[in-house]
């Protein structure tokens, strides 16, 4: 590391060099909040879900659970091949909203109208992957 030259002094200071070691892809190690047996490296999956828990006019609530903290996404949109809308949930780090439990409201969808949808968590802490669901299906009130 360097630091340039201290202000007005005309010097620099460096440090020594140091090392560091990275694991392994795939590699164990401490154990994380994951299902029983796996790591905190090990590849993201959704564990439950995903369920609509409520839907109004024009706003639908879709939540699922994954093993490893990871992004919360729904791509949605009226026709099954074609999901080109999103909504998400923002990564907020703290210790009362756990990465591994994702809730996500749509908003601005069309009354009395079925909607398809995938939930999409990607890029697991620790794992560089992705899981995502099936197509389902909700209809608005």
């Amino acid at each position: 590391m360097d630091s340039g030259q201290g202000e007005g002094t005309g010097t620099d200071a460096k440090s020594p060099v140091g090392q560091f070691t990275t694991k392994a892809a795939g590699a164990g190690g401490s154990a994380g909040k994951g299902e029983a047996g796996e790591g905190k490296d090990a590849p993201v999956k959704i564990t439950n879900g995903p369920n609509v828990e409520a839907t109004g006019n024009d706003w639908a609530q879709v939540a699922w659970t994954t093993n490893s903290a990871s992004g919360s996404v729904v791509h949605y949109g009226t026709d099954a091949k074609n999901l080109s809308q999103m909504a998400e949930s923002p990564y907020v780090d703290n210790d009362k909203t756990p990465h591994q439990m994702h809730r996500v409201k749509i908003t601005k969808l069309k009354p009395k109208t079925t909607y398809y949808y995938v939930v999409d968590s990607g890029h697991g802490e620790g794992t560089g992957t992705e899981a995502k669901s099936p197509v389902a299906q909700f209809q608005t009130k």
